[in-house]
C-alpha cells in the first residue's frame, strides 16, 4: 500500500482501490505516515504531543511567540506554497527550495535598500531608524505575501493570483533599482556629495555671472545721459568760438576747468563743484566701481553652501542626496558606463536575478501538477473517506484484540473453524 501522502501520482480510484487491499497493520503504519509527514498545524501538534507524551504542550514565553510571529511574516513559509491533500517528499522539498530563494532575493532586497532610505529620513535625525526599518520591512513583507500568494493560483482564483504576481514583479523590480542606488550611496557618498558641490557652484556662478552681465548692461545714472549731452554740446560750441576769447575762456573753465586743472584729481571735489565733462567723468567712475565690487561679492556664496551643507561637509537634505544617487545611478546605466558604477552595478544585477529566480519558481510551483493536487477538495475529501475507513478498521481490530484478551477459549474455538 503507498501512502497517499508520497505518491505525487496518485487519483480517487488509486485511493478506492488500495483501500480494498489494506490491512489492519499497513493501515495503522498508513496512518502514522500520514501524521509524520502532514502539513497541517494541528496534526503536527498532536505529533508532538504523543512524542513527548504531556497531554498539553508547554507554554512558550510571550516574547518567544512575538518574535516566532513576527519571524513569520518576514520570511514565507514553504507550507503555504502547497496544500494539505496529499503532498508529496518531492513538492515539500522544492517547496523549502523556493522559498529559501524568496527569503534570499527579499533580505538582499531589505540590506541593499535601507542605506537610501536611511538618508531619505535623514530630517528626522537619530528617529530615521524607525520609519526606515519600519518602511523597509514592510516592503519585505508585501514582497513574501504576493510571491505566496502568487504561488497558491488554483484554477477559482486565477485572477487573484495574477494580482499577486503584479505587483511582486512590480516590488522587485522597483527594489532592485533602490538597491542599486543604495548600494551607490552607501559606498560613494563623498562624490555625490562633491557632485552636488559642483553643481552648486556651477548653478551661483552662472546666475550671478549674468547678474553681473546685466549690471554692466544697464543705463548709468539718471543723470548721465544729460550730463554727457552737455558736455558735448558745451565741446562743440568750444570749436566754434574764437580759442582766448572771453567766451571761449568762460566755456572752457565750465567743461573742464581751468587749463591749470587738467591734470588735477577731482575725486576728493563734491560732484556739484565739478566741470560739466568731469561730472561726465565721476558718473561713468562711479557706475564703474559699482559693477567691480558686486563682481567682487558675487565671488563669495557661503550664503549657498551653508543652506545645503552642514559643517561637516554633508549634505543637510537626505531627499536631495537620494535624488543625486538616483540620478547618478540611472544617468550611468543608461549611457553604459558600468565602469563608473562599480559595485552598486553588481548589486543591481544581483538583487533583479534572485528577484526574477523567485518569482519564477513561485510562478512555476503554482502550476505543477502535485501542487495543484495539494490543494485539491476532492483529493482531500478522498483522503479523508480514506482515512475513515482506516481508522474503522483499526478499531474494529481494537476491539477484536480486547475481546480475544477477556475470552481466549472463544478466541480458540474461532481460530479452530477458521482452519
Amino acid at each position: 500500500m503507498t501512502n497517499p501522502n508520497h505518491d505525487p501520482k496518485l487519483n480517487q480510484d488509486e485511493l478506492s482501490d488500495n483501500t480494498e487491499a489494506v490491512s489492519p497493520d499497513s493501515a495503522e503504519q498508513e496512518l502514522l505516515d500520514w501524521a509524520q509527514y502532514s502539513s497541517d498545524p494541528e496534526v503536527q501538534r498532536l505529533v508532538e504531543q504523543a512524542r513527548t507524551g504531556d497531554e498539553q504542550p508547554v507554554a512558550r514565553p510571550l516574547w518567544k511567540q512575538a518574535l516566532a510571529g513576527a519571524w513569520q511574516k518576514l520570511t514565507p513559509r514553504s507550507q503555504d506554497f502547497y496544500g494539505t491533500a496529499a503532498v508529496s517528499p518531492e513538492l515539500r522539498r522544492d517547496a523549502k527550495l523556493t522559498t529559501s530563494l524568496v527569503s534570499l532575493a527579499t533580505w538582499l532586497n531589505f540590506l541593499s535598500t535601507q542605506p537610501l532610505l536611511w538618508f531619505a529620513f535623514g530630517a528626522l535625525g537619530p528617529l530615521r531608524l524607525v520609519p526606515s526599518v519600519g518602511f523597509n520591512l514592510l516592503l519585505l513583507g508585501l514582497t513574501n505575501i504576493s510571491a505566496t500568494a502568487t504561488a497558491k493560483a488554483k484554477p477559482n482564483n486565477r485572477s487573484w493570483s495574477r494580482w499577486a504576481l503584479m505587483g511582486l514583479i512590480s516590488i522587485n523590480v522597483i527594489q532592485s533599482l533602490l538597491a542599486g542606488m543604495g548600494t551607490e550611496l552607501m559606498l560613494s557618498r563623498s562624490k555625490l556629495q562633491l557632485r552636488k558641490a559642483e553643481e552648486l557652484t556651477e548653478q551661483v556662478i552662472a546666475q550671478r555671472e549674468s547678474e553681473v552681465e546685466r549690471l554692466e548692461q544697464a543705463p548709468q545714472d539718471s543723470r548721465f545721459a544729460s550730463v554727457q549731452q552737455q558736455c558735448q554740446k558745451n565741446t562743440q560750441k568750444l570749436d566754434q568760438l574764437e580759442h582766448g576769447s572771453p567766451q571761449w575762456d568762460i566755456l572752457y573753465i565750465r567743461t573742464f576747468g581751468t587749463l591749470e586743472e587738467k591734470d588735477k584729481d577731482w575725486s576728493q571735489l563734491d560732484y556739484s563743484n565739478l566741470p560739466v565733462c568731469q561730472r561726465v567723468e565721476r558718473l561713468r567712475q562711479n557706475h564703474s566701481d559699482k559693477v567691480a565690487a558686486r563682481r567682487q561679492e558675487l565671488q563669495q556664496f557661503p550664503g549657498k553652501y551653508e543652506r545645503n551643507f552642514t559643517q561637516d561637509g554633508e549634505l543637510e537634505s537626505g531627499n536631495e542626496l537620494f535624488g543625486i544617487a538616483g540620478l547618478y545611478f540611472f544617468e550611468n546605466l543608461v549611457k553604459g558606463n558600468f565602469a563608473q558604477l562599480g559595485f552598486s552595478l553588481f548589486f543591481f544585477f544581483l538583487s533583479l536575478s534572485t528577484s526574477l529566480m523567485a518569482m519564477g519558481m513561485s510562478m512555476d510551483m503554482a502550476k505543477r501538477n502535485d501542487a495543484q493536487r495539494s490543494r485539491s477538495d476532492a483529493v482531500a475529501s478522498e483522503r479523508d473517506r480514506w482515512f475513515d475507513e482506516l481508522r474503522l478498521q483499526m478499531k474494529e481490530r481494537h476491539a477484536r484484540e480486547q475481546r480475544e484478551a477477556q475470552h481466549p477459549e472463544a478466541s480458540d474455538e474461532e481460530d479452530d473453524r477458521q482452519t
